[in-house]
């Protein structure tokens, strides 16, 4: 297993996967700042560099990068920032040149770490990797406390650990299979799957009864049944879950609701050759959405359901084609105060190979959201809404699509609050022939300005207001030999944008940061001519969130 971390680590630092840079920074400057430098949570960035062959752990503050720059550990795998204002960090620490384990560590800025496994670390214990998901680590929402899972006796049997701020650790679970761990919304209880290999039962942990062991939560299953999903309702009172609870193989969904201690399944009986793929709670906890070939079989479709008139399934999509199909990147719109479900569905009748993007407005039904695709095509082409995205405030709705020309992907948007036409607006800048708008896309959390990548000749970088009229372009155009690597993303409050460029020739990159209020660049390297490589970078969630 721990080959594996050696891969991974390596790949992290060398792959060249798409993202974007420039290539006009400053020179590394030869000294790095000195380790009394002054530092402070707002604005924080932080970020892993392969500066001695292994992994270090950098933050800085970014409107003052050359006097804050502090090294806070070596040999990093991973971090994580707490979501609280406490200067803490979260990381995992690895040898690539040994066989050791990983442990996991404290660590409070201005203080020695605290190792959160140095107690049962002494037998050869392992962390599983991937156990929350994305992560080692799971920080509560609130940061008051962390979750992580490890082999203590190196017996291949992961347990579930909780940690408090302070570093106090205690054993949660030991259950021979561990995964998917997710705290609830306010921080006061946590959810998990465990179980072995005949099946998975969902369990709670309580906060404030800490003497009380998890509990297993879901009815029984039939024998060889299993939980294979679940989620917390935004309010903190419901999880929903996907089991197939009464005939194995068929996924049924259930609504907890915890403040009533009853369990509901939350859609009508169907054949037992059917079953729901996906369920989503609306922001305001009083709506499940639900993907399911309910009415007609392997033909998904998409349905919402009060919670307070569950089994009354409502489907939302219009009917089409038997060969059609929902997919199963519906959302529901962020704006508590509007039930709007966005998703993509097969086109008209006439041609299955058409995604076309629907918006279902409650009490009002659908929405077609693209323009019509052309009425004739060339044999072998279609046209689809490829990816959309709901502005964070809900009120517009952003999709890639190739709908003018085939493989040409541009960006729409469409206001659904205030609209000033029937058209929707494409805020890319214009595309030369053989021009392309990238895969990925961002909002700006504000829902002012769009992040993309395009090629208009060369492929660049841009920021572009949600109405079209204003464009920038972050970097200069990407010659031959370079490449975007990973995606560009926006700081919390979105005043900072960070993307990275490789050099294919060198077998090299650079990590810039952009600060839209200033227009500064800051290339990574320039904070030390010891980095050869910056990976991993994210940004403080709290104080960029709080610095408006």
């Amino acid at each position: 297993m721990r080959s594996f971390y050696k891969l991974l680590f390596t790949l992290m630092c060398f792959s060249s996967l798409f993202a974007c840079g420039d290539n006009t920074s400053p020179d590394p400057q030869n000294n790095p700042p000195p380790p009394d430098s002054t530092f402070s949570l707002n604005n924080a960035v932080g970020f892993l560099t392969s500066a001695d062959g292994g992994g270090q752990l950098y933050v800085f503050d970014a409107l003052d990068p050359q006097n804050s720059l502090i090294e806070v550990a070596s040999e990093v795998y991973e971090y994580s920032w707490t979501p609280s204002a406490k200067e803490q960090l979260a990381y995992v620490t690895i040898d690539p040149s040994v066989e050791g384990p990983l442990e996991v560590y404290l660590a409070t800025l201005g203080e020695s770490p605290l190792n959160l496994t140095e107690e049962f670390l002494d037998s050869g214990g392992v962390l599983l990797y991937g156990g929350g998901g994305t992560s080692n680590t799971l920080w509560s929402p609130d940061g008051s406390h962390l979750v992580f899972m490890a082999d203590s006796d190196n017996n291949g049997q992961y347990e579930l650990y909780l940690a408090d701020d302070t570093g106090h650790v205690s054993l949660l679970n030991a259950q021979e299979i561990n995964i998917r761990f997710q705290w609830s919304p306010d921080s006061s209880q946590f959810a998990y799957l465990a179980g072995s290999l005949a099946g998975l039962n969902l369990y709670l942990y309580d906060l404030s009864n800490p003497e009380q062991p998890p509990e297993k939560i879901n009815d029984d299953l039939i024998a060889g049944g299993s939980v294979s999903f679940f989620d917390w309702s935004p309010d903190s009172n419901s999880i929903i879950y996907l089991a197939d609870q009464e005939v194995v193989g068929k996924k049924e969904a259930y609504l907890l609701d915890l403040t009533a201690s009853n369990i509901t399944k939350i859609h009508p009986d169907f054949p037992d050759d059917r079953e729901v793929s996906g369920l989503k709670f609306s922001p305001d906890s009083h709506w499940i959405a639900y993907l399911a070939d309910q009415d007609t079989l392997s033909k998904d479709e998409l349905y919402i359901v009060n919670t307070s008139d569950l089994g009354n399934s409502i489907k939302v999509n219009d009917d089409f084609e038997d060969i059609g199909d929902v997919e199963d990147d519906y959302a529901w719109s962020p704006n508590p105060n509007n039930i709007y479900l966005a998703y993509r569905r097969d086109g008209e009748p006439d041609n299955d190979q058409e995604f076309e993007l629907y918006v279902y407005k409650h009490g009002e039904g659908n929405i077609k959201i693209n323009d019509d695709f052309p009425s004739v095509l060339p044999v072998g082409m279609d046209r689809a809404v490829i990816s959309f995205a709901w502005s964070p405030n809900g009120e517009k709705i952003a999709y890639l699509s190739d709908i003018a020309s085939n493989d040409v992907n541009q960006i729409s948007v469409s206001d659904l609050i205030s609209p000033s036409s029937e058209i929707d607006t494409t805020v890319n800048n214009p595309l030369v022939e053989g021009g392309v708008v990238g895969s990925y896309f961002q909002w700006n959390p504000d829902s002012s300005q769009l992040l993309y990548r395009a090629s208009t000749g060369k492929p660049a970088t841009y920021l572009t207001s949600a109405d079209g009229t204003e464009s920038l372009k972050l970097h200069q155009n990407l010659i031959w030999t370079q490449a975007f690597r990973g995606n560009p993303f926006f700081s919390p409050d979105g005043r900072a944008v960070s993307y990275s460029i490789s050099n294919n020739s060198t077998d090299t990159y650079d990590s810039y940061l952009y600060i839209l209020e200033s227009g500064e660049t800051i290339n990574f390297k320039s904070l030390s001519s010891d980095f050869e490589f910056v990976d991993n970078i994210t940004f403080s969630p709290h104080d960029w969130a709080e610095s408006n």
